[in-house]
């Protein structure tokens, strides 16, 4: 919730998300600005170790997304007047981040999707336009030919690069003429839309090599509305479970006292999530995905904490009933007793569930592994708050509203009213 960059970059050959993070980190100007980053495999196939794309996000101060902002209109303000001017575009804006990246893993990117354009003069006078052409799968050298012929690009030819012979290639020299006033940068686009349509030795639509196919950038705003909208979210919740056990119980007293439990759940699950993921054993950042799992962990918390709770007023009722004399403690502890196998038994089945999602995903660095991670931590949490904290805290609450006192009067109020209801179904039985 800090807000950032996130990128997607491709690589030429098979690495490790470990080696990509070193490599980051060995960069000391990349450590001194974004000293806080995070990296994920983009899975493309069943390999889960190695891969050639990967999804990087940064953090990114208010200071550095304003110098962003500042440059990027400037830019254009450039290219506006160019076009107007029918001038060259200026090359396209790239952040710091995106130049930095560029300049840390240089050589084992893959390739831009153009290098080497330039415009020559022709053997009558006009212009002679070469160009290379980087795609990332290759295609059949005949087809793209029979491509550029159809779409008229005038006197086109297109041949594989260091090969003439060659029938297939992703590398690709593509030659034809133009005027000798067009500018090098709108080849590009030039051979672009003569290759529209051409399909790749597999049938796909072809894709130009791009290093960093997608770069975006959350801004401020949009970071503070989701930061507000996860702390409201758990707010309500907590809101709605007060209001429902007061429905449900007829005290409020029972309501508090669960979501102290849940408040103590969510913060032990928050605060291991921070640590375990600061020392990357995990990948656990807090996310929306985190505060879904929050969420869940409230819902899974509060169904155990009821649970308790109901047997604690069935026994205040059946004490009133049978004219008991245990106190508000001792009444609660043996509720606690007689549902202790029953809260351990489901947290332990459920969590053999949890347990597997997280060692299946563990490593991976996707969603499931930070929700799986989170759900573990808050289950064990909430098991024992719902004896060590609910608990107490609603003897707590007791003892401050009346004590056994104000309990004795509500069982005398109860076996009155057992009493009246008695003595009116004694009255509507048949005279015999």
């Amino acid at each position: 919730f800090k807000g950032g960059a996130n990128m997607r970059m491709l690589v030429k050959e098979e690495t490790t998300p470990q080696t990509i993070r070193e490599t980051l980190r060995g960069n000391q100007t990349f450590a001194e600005e974004f000293g806080s980053f995070t990296v994920n495999v983009v899975h493309t196939d069943d390999n889960y170790d190695t891969s050639r794309q990967f999804n990087i996000r940064v953090k990114l101060t208010d200071k550095m997304r304003d110098e962003i902002e500042v440059e990027r209109a400037a830019w254009r303000k450039t290219r506006d007047e160019a076009e107007s001017n029918e001038e060259p575009p200026p090359a396209p804006y790239e952040a710091p981040y995106l130049v930095q990246m560029r300049e840390i893993f240089g050589d084992i990117l893959v390739d831009e999707a153009s290098s080497d354009e330039r415009v020559m003069e022709g053997p009558r006078g006009n212009g002679f336009a070469m160009i290379d052409l980087h795609l990332q799968d290759p295609v059949n050298i005949a087809e793209a030919q029979a491509r550029l012929d159809a779409n008229k690009l005038p006197d086109a030819k297109i041949t594989v690069l260091g090969d003439d012979q060659a029938q297939q290639g992703k590398d690709l020299l593509v030659q034809f003429t133009t005027s000798k006033n067009t500018p090098a940068s709108g080849l590009l686009v030039m051979a672009r839309e003569a290759l529209a349509g051409l399909k790749t030795v597999d049938g796909e639509e072809i894709l130009l090599s791009n290093p960093f196919p997608e770069a975006e950038e959350i801004q401020g705003r949009m970071v503070g509305e989701l930061r507000n909208a996860a702390i409201g979210a758990l707010i309500l919740s907590w809101m709605l479970i007060i209001f429902y056990l007061r429905v449900r119980f007829h005290e409020y007293k029972y309501g508090i006292a669960a979501v102290c439990a849940l408040v103590h759940d969510v913060l032990i699950a928050f605060g291991v999530v921070v640590a375990i993921n600061s020392l990357e054993l995990v990948y656990a950042e807090i996310n929306l995905t985190m505060i879904a799992c929050f969420l869940t962990i409230i819902g899974y918390s509060v169904n155990d904490t009821i649970v308790i709770f109901d047997r604690i007023r069935e026994n205040v009722r059946h004490q009133a009933n049978m004219g008991g004399t245990l106190t508000y403690r001792q009444l609660i502890n043996l509720s606690v007793n007689q549902t202790m196998s029953r809260t351990i038994l489901t947290t332990a089945l459920t969590l053999f569930v949890v347990m597997a999602q997280f060692f299946v995903n563990w490593g991976t660095q996707s969603e499931l592994e930070s929700f799986a991670f989170g759900m573990f931590i808050g289950m064990i949490s909430g098991t024992y708050s719902t004896i060590f904290i609910a608990a107490p805290v609603l003897v707590w609450i007791h003892d401050r509203s009346g004590g056994d006192e104000a309990m004795l009067a509500e069982q005398a109020e109860i076996r009155e009213e057992a009493a009246a209801k008695a003595k009116e179904a004694k009255a509507e039985l048949p005279a015999q």
